[in-house]
């Protein structure tokens, strides 16, 4: 028969009641496995599936740690060594010395965009932006003042016609910044195009989205003659192989406990060492404390859902 599922994967719990919580304790929880289910208004979920999360944050900002906020720290801490330490305080990061190469964007209006541009500039690391045009050149000047206030080194126009990031002018400004070695793509089509062609030597590709429902295409010479990367991430792999590789150790270092002796068990797994789930969180969260992580949302019914997502798919 036909298995009936319930779709959703950014979601919010309230009120828990467990052996593990205690009965009756007010708290917030978001999904911390993929495809839980949360379209819904009630759902009755096993413990360990769930991460408890601070409750004096708004229920907006903490649905997005759900997909949007982890995509983002993880496009940035996995494919290029920017020569940053995302586990320590932005505060005590030295920052602008340690960043040794420029990240790329497109969509930077993207939830996902977005929070790039806010880890980055936390983090002393410099991004440049591809961002679409507008049906009114003042609509697009103001959208991209306001990339820049959120961390936007460089703004140009994402159109393949005009030149992007290959005009000569764009070209000299890039000169002053570090080498492009990490490109985020999530349109494709003619955008990756440009994206890719902006990429320094041995530089990487990293595609997290389809919003062009177009193909991603590399520049012929950017592939031989700068040794062009492209690779792929989805979320969810990460939190399936990551799952996997931590439930693995926890039962290895339940296998090897501190025996009758006093035998320490051995290093390769420690109970106190944060998982990279929870080190993510961690970042993130101490991220959004400092104000240094803002996602502002509009929250709308139903009856406004439609003709909102297509007005976003307009801009």
């Amino acid at each position: 028969g036909i298995k009936s599922l319930v779709g959703g994967d950014y979601g919010i719990g309230g009120q828990t009641v467990g052996d593990t919580v205690g009965d009756g304790e007010l708290i917030k929880v978001i999904p911390d496995v993929p495809g839980l289910g949360t379209w819904r208004e009630f759902a009755v979920v096993p413990a360990e599936k769930l991460r408890v999360v601070p409750t004096h944050i708004n229920d907006e900002l903490l649905a997005q740690l759900c997909v949007n906020l982890p995509t983002a720290l993880r496009l940035l801490q996995d494919f290029v060594d920017l020569r940053v330490d995302f586990s320590a305080s932005p505060a005590t990061e030295n920052k602008n010395k340690n960043a040794n190469a420029t990240v790329a964007l497109n969509a930077p209006s993207s939830a996902v965009g977005r929070a790039v541009l806010q880890i980055c500039s936390a983090y002393g690391v410099p991004v440049v932006c591809s961002l679409r045009g507008r049906v009114i050149e003042k609509l697009w000047l103001e959208d991209a003042a306001a990339l820049k206030l959120l961390g936007a080194t460089l703004v140009v126009k994402d159109d393949l016609k005009r030149g992007g990031f290959r005009t000569n002018e764009v070209k000299e400004l890039l000169k002053n910044l570090p080498p492009v070695l990490l490109a985020l793509n999530c349109v494709g089509g003619d955008s990756s195009l440009l994206l890719a062609s902006v990429l320094s030597e041995d530089g990487t590709i990293v595609t997290y989205g389809n919003m062009g429902r177009a193909p991603v295409y590399v520049p012929t010479g950017a592939a031989i003659f700068k040794n062009i990367t492209a690779k792929g991430f989805w979320l969810t792999r990460w939190n399936a192989r990551v799952g996997e590789i931590e439930a693995k150790k926890k039962r290895w270092h339940d296998e090897t406990e501190t025996d009758e002796n006093g035998e320490g068990s051995p290093v390769a797994f420690s109970s106190d060492r944060q998982s990279p789930r929870s080190s993510m969180y961690k970042t993130l969260l101490g991220m959004i404390d400092r104000e240094l992580l803002r996602m502002p949302l509009q929250r709308l019914g139903f009856d406004g859902f439609v003709e909102t997502l297509n007005s976003a798919a307009a801009d």
